[in-house]
C-alpha cells in the first residue's frame, strides 16, 4: 500500500475501542505463578465507563517480599487520556523486585532494607506530573 494513501490513525491511538462499551471488572486471585515467583492476594475491581477507566483497588499483597496498590482514574480513552490517581509501593527487598521487574539492580540497591514509595500522578498521559519527584514520598 502506498504510505500517502495510507488511512489517518484513529484519534487516541489503539485505545479508541475503549469508549464502544463499559464494564464492571472484580477479581481477586489468591496466588499465581509469574517468572517462577509465587505472587499472592491479586485483586481488581474497576469500571470502565463511557471512555474513563475508574480503578477502586488494584493490589498486590506479595509480590518478590512486597505490596502494591493503585488506585485512581484515567479519562479521554480514545481520545486524549489524562490519569489522576495513587500509587503505594513496599517492599522488604528491592533487589529480588527489581530483578523480577527485568532491572538490574544497582550495588547499593541490596544496602537498602525496606523501601517505600507513595505518590499521585495527575495530568495529561503524555506529560504527567507527580511521582516522588512531584509530591510523592520515599522512604526507608
Amino acid at each position: 500500500m502506498d504510505p500517502a494513501k495510507a488511512p489517518a490513525p484513529a484519534p487516541g491511538g489503539g485505545l479508541a475501542f475503549l469508549k464502544t462499551f463499559d464494564a464492571n471488572v472484580q477479581a481477586k486471585v489468591g496466588n499465581l505463578t509469574f517468572k517462577d515467583v509465587e505472587i499472592e492476594g491479586v485483586a481488581l475491581d474497576a469500571t470502565l465507563q463511557n471512555g474513563t477507566l475508574t480503578v477502586r483497588d488494584a493490589s498486590v499483597a506479595d509480590l518478590a517480599g512486597g505490596q502494591a496498590k493503585l488506585a485512581g482514574t484515567i479519562a479521554g480513552l480514545g481520545n486524549k487520556p489524562s490519569v489522576d490517581g495513587s500509587f503505594d509501593v513496599r517492599t522488604k527487598d528491592p533487589v529480588r523486585l527489581l530483578r523480577l521487574a527485568g532491572v538490574t539492580p544497582p550495588d547499593a540497591a541490596a544496602r537498602l532494607g525496606s523501601v517505600e514509595f507513595q505518590g499521585k500522578a495527575k495530568g495529561a498521559l503524555d506529560a504527567t506530573s507527580g511521582g516522588p519527584a512531584g509530591g510523592g514520598s520515599g522512604r526507608r
